[in-house]
């Protein structure tokens, strides 16, 4: 569908999202237009907040998170706000959908013991020199001792050490780049 990849463009090339993002939005557009098409709405620019709610509340009762929910609902709000700023639909019904709230929960943590331990294990594997044990060792410290995200370790090159600082330049999300003292 035209719109439908018209969209998906916009959020990969102007809005510059990850080729993880652009699944995401894809995953919700199809199940928007999808839902459409069954109660016989072909044309983006005839989805009104009517089929926006009712395409959230199907998602609801078919059991779907609500932490998924509230994104599916913040893809379509974007959607249709791309749509209205094309001149391809007369209004933004999305502009008035509300998500549902999602509980923010803190994330676990190690204890001193579970890290002590993990620190351990990971020295002890790294005792036999193999390159891949050390190599472990390393992430493993570096993610513990930096609190960097794995993705950021997963993209750092040897380059990107600086031993004299004892600094590690990482790119973080949204493409910023960041130094991470270690």
């Amino acid at each position: 569908m035209e719109a439908r990849d018209g969209f998906l463009t916009h959020v990969r090339d102007e809005r510059g999202r990850s080729d993880h993002t652009v699944r995401a939005y894809a995953s919700d557009i199809d199940s928007l237009l999808g839902y459409c098409a069954l109660i016989d709405v072909q044309d983006p620019a005839e989805i009104t907040l009517m089929h926006l709610r009712g395409w959230l509340a199907d998602e609801g009762g078919r059991g779907m998170a609500r932490a998924t929910i509230a994104r599916r609902a913040s893809s379509a709000r974007a959607f249709t706000a791309w749509l209205a700023r094309r001149g391809m639909a007369a209004t933004d019904p999305g502009a008035r959908l509300a998500s549902p709230s999602v509980a923010r929960t803190l994330p676990t943590v190690l204890v001193a013991a579970e890290a002590a331990a993990l620190m351990d294990h990971a020295a002890v594997a790294a005792d036999d020199a193999s390159a891949v044990a050390v190599r472990d060792r390393a992430v493993v410290e570096l993610l513990y001792g930096t609190g960097m995200r794995v993705a950021e370790l997963c993209s750092a090159d040897v380059g990107d050490v600086d031993h004299h600082a004892l600094t590690i330049k990482v790119m973080g999300k949204g493409a910023k780049e960041r130094v991470v003292p270690f």
